[in-house]
């Protein structure tokens, strides 16, 4: 039997530039965890009304279920607003929760970026 590793996505929908985009987004993470051989778990989205309130929760479900992969349609989704470092949020999920960040790129075929370390590209497997 093989198990394929779990991942959650994470989105804000306070990025939304044209009316579908969040359903693009979520289809976007969706086909990434796919085609990386993850198993999808929910795709949390941080409604604008309510910043960090889905971010909180998925990083508790990242401690239950001790799952350390997210994927997101873009790293500006991890950028908080205010703050000095454009990776925080990528830290945080990092020292927290174990957890990497992947980007999950219709651009690129079966990649993700490991945010939490220098630029380099993540595959499956390694």
């Amino acid at each position: 039997m093989n198990v394929k590793p779990l991942i959650y996505g994470y989105l804000r929908e306070d990025l939304v530039s044209h009316a579908n985009q969040v359903e693009e987004w979520d289809r976007q993470i969706r086909e990434f965890a796919s085609a990386e051989g993850f198993d999808m778990g929910t795709v949390f989205a941080e409604p604008p009304n309510r910043m960090w309130s889905a971010f909180a929760t998925l990083m508790i479900e990242l401690k239950r279920s001790e799952c350390h992969d997210v994927a997101v349609p873009a790293l500006p989704h991890m950028h908080r607003p205010g703050s000095a470092s454009p990776t925080a949020m990528v830290e945080l999920l990092f020292v927290e929760a174990h957890a990497v960040v992947w980007v999950a790129d219709p651009a690129a075929t079966r990649i993700g970026m490991n945010t939490t370390e220098p630029p380099t590209l993540r595959r499956n497997g390694g």
